[in-house]
């Protein structure tokens, strides 16, 4: 890895770009499924997140130590 200097005019500007860029998310909950009542141990939930850059990182940080991993992140146009 390394680092540049640059202004902080453009530094702004790219700060502000990249807050307002959406990202969609998925994810596996390792909890298994439940149905009217019953737990259903085959199939676990596959979640589907529409976050910017900022919550994502928020989601990441509280989930850590949780059963749900992030298995896909793509850009939104």
């Amino acid at each position: 890895m390394k680092y540049k200097h640059y202004p902080i005019v453009q530094a702004e500007k790219d700060y502000k770009g990249g807050r307002k860029r959406r990202y969609k998310v998925t994810t596996i909950n390792w909890t298994f499924a439940t149905e009217n009542g019953k737990a259903d141990y085959s199939r676990v939930h596959h979640n589907t997140y529409v976050w910017t850059l900022r919550h994502l990182i928020e989601f990441i940080r509280e989930t850590e130590c949780v059963a749900e991993d992030v298995i896909s992140i793509e850009i939104l146009e």
